[in-house]
């Protein structure tokens, strides 16, 4: 009965082994990119045996009482010809992918087909030496989730790099410079003089860049202070900063003007 059990069960674990290995094997030929590494052919299965080496030797298999050391000489025989069949078939299977594709196979995709190269070599060895079975499984699962981890990180950076790169639109033309001219029915002068007075101007550097007298910029500026209801410079100024009724956001700044809006301590002899 006990036998009938194990022998159920190898056959139930057999068939669940050679599903994945049909299931990877099928995912590895259906999708298909035209990248060939060899190089990623022998870190791969350097890796897989490395780790199904260690895996093998480090762990001992079942202490059995009065036969430790036969025991031990045949596991560890064991162990060198299953490593030497894993090898063997693990290369046929990687190369063998490889030829069948040609030069159209994905690194990644070899990293598949070694694994399954390592399930058919594991298949073919259980039923031999049934003592590196349990070791060959955990070190095969340990080794293809290796594998589909570094699958999905590649695949995860793939699609990053398909994704195009963000596409800045510039802006529509800054129009607010013209609203405020029909708003408050400034001339193109006036606008200027406004800009150079919320950034600390005096009147006589005004009339230098304008071309005109300080006192037509004053005439021009006593206009503008009329239309905001106030009197001069001092309070068009505290009015602009603390009641925002022109905020920095409304105008196109020339591009001589920079920095933050000036609030003069005291009034200007100008402003008189």
């Amino acid at each position: 009965m006990a036998q009938n059990n194990k022998y159920i069960a190898e056959r139930v674990y057999s068939g669940v082994i050679i599903f994945l290995c049909l299931f990877l094997l099928a995912v590895n030929i259906i999708i298909a990119f035209p990248v060939f590494s060899p190089k990623n052919i022998a870190v791969f299965a350097a890796l897989g045996l490395v780790c199904l080496s260690c895996l093998i030797f480090i762990i001992r298999p079942k202490w059995w009482p009065c036969l430790v050391i036969p025991h031990y000489l045949f596991s560890l025989g064991a162990a060198f010809l299953g490593m030497i069949e894993l090898s063997a078939l693990t290369a046929l299977a990687a190369f063998g992918l490889a030829l069948i594709r040609g030069f159209f196979l994905e690194h990644w995709k070899i990293k598949v087909g070694i694994a399954v190269g390592v399930y058919l070599a594991f298949i073919l060895t259980q039923f031999r030496f049934s003592v590196i079975t349990v070791f060959s499984t955990l070190a095969c699962s340990i080794f293809l989730c290796g594998i589909l981890v570094v699958l999905v990180l590649e695949l995860r950076d793939s699609i990053r790099d398909v994704l195009p790169p963000e596409i800045r639109i510039p802006e529509k033309p800054d129009l607010k410079s013209e609203l405020m001219l029909c708003e408050y029915d400034l001339s193109q002068r006036e606008l200027y003089a406004l800009y150079a007075v919320l950034f600390g101007k005096t009147y006589s550097q005004i009339g230098e860049t304008l071309f005109c007298s300080t006192s037509t910029v004053k005439q021009m500026m006593r206009k503008i202070y009329q239309q905001f209801g106030v009197s001069d410079r001092y309070h068009f100024i505290d009015l602009v900063s603390q009641y925002k009724i022109v905020p920095p956001d409304w105008y196109r700044v020339p591009e001589e003007f920079s920095g933050e809006i000036l609030l003069p301590k005291e009034k200007s002899p100008e402003d008189e």
